[in-house]
């Protein structure tokens, strides 16, 4: 775990990825020992989304189906092209340094639909005091370092790889949602993108819903009660309902 506020932003000097991913499958078998019996969802949202799209390609039999919140679909050129900035950077400046061209390469644009607004986090949800809280807590406001974003560059193209989606078992259930104004998702095109991407794989209880005028961050939007009550009906119906437990 995180010893001090200077290892914000890093997940491991090597493996970082790998490293999330075996802690998101310890947690998982962890909450099956606890809880035998009931259903397992794992519920990604953002960066934690390609996680949860990574781990259905390796463990996706161990759970019982997945929710997809604010991801994307990323273009293979740029993932590769990030990949090895990072390196370069990486390999002249240390493992732990913090690049501010990295960062704004990843983040710059994200606000961009919404330069006119309040603030640089406007992009995040139309929930002016989520915003504000956002921008006066520290543990959002910290830079990634140079091998955690390679690290998440990589993450996203295994996330997205043809060969690995394809191992996705194909009776798994996945909900994918976003906000038609997440700049994340594309606007709700890479959101798309990713579940035609499932869908093409053959998975055949994969479901999409995308929510107007919602931002980013669409458990913490205003109307985030839609959201949580669609969350519900679909572990419902698709999950405990399904008869597969």
């Amino acid at each position: 775990s995180v010893q001090s506020q200077a290892d914000w932003g890093h997940f491991a000097d090597q493996a970082g990825d790998q490293i999330i991913l075996d802690d998101i499958r310890q947690l998982t078998q962890l909450a099956r020992q606890h809880y035998p019996g009931l259903p397992l969802v794992l519920f990604g949202h953002s960066m934690g989304s390609f996680f949860t799209r990574y781990y259905l390609t390796k463990y996706g039999a161990e759970i019982d189906g997945a929710i997809l919140s604010g991801t994307g679909q990323q273009s293979l050129l740029e993932l590769t092209f990030g990949q090895a900035l990072t390196t370069l950077i990486r390999t002249a400046r240390g493992p732990k340094y913090r690049s501010k061209l990295v960062d704004d390469l990843a983040f710059a644009n994200l606000n961009k639909a919404f330069a006119d607004g309040r603030t640089t986090r406007d992009w995040l949800t139309r929930d002016e005091a989520i915003v504000d809280f956002h921008l006066s807590d520290p543990r959002c406001n910290f830079m990634f370092t140079v091998t955690a974003y390679r690290d998440l560059f990589r993450c996203y193209q295994t996330a997205q790889d043809p060969a690995r989606v394809g191992k996705i078992p194909k009776d798994k259930p996945v909900l994918v949602l976003a906000g038609e104004k997440d700049p994340v998702s594309g606007f709700g095109q890479g959101a798309r993108k990713a579940h035609n991407q499932l869908r093409q794989a053959g998975l055949s209880r994969t479901q999409i819903k995308l929510y107007p005028g919602y931002r980013h961050e669409i458990l913490n939007e205003i109307g985030r009660e839609v959201v949580y009550a669609d969350i519900v009906q679909w572990i419902q119906t698709q999950v405990i309902g399904s008869g597969q437990l």
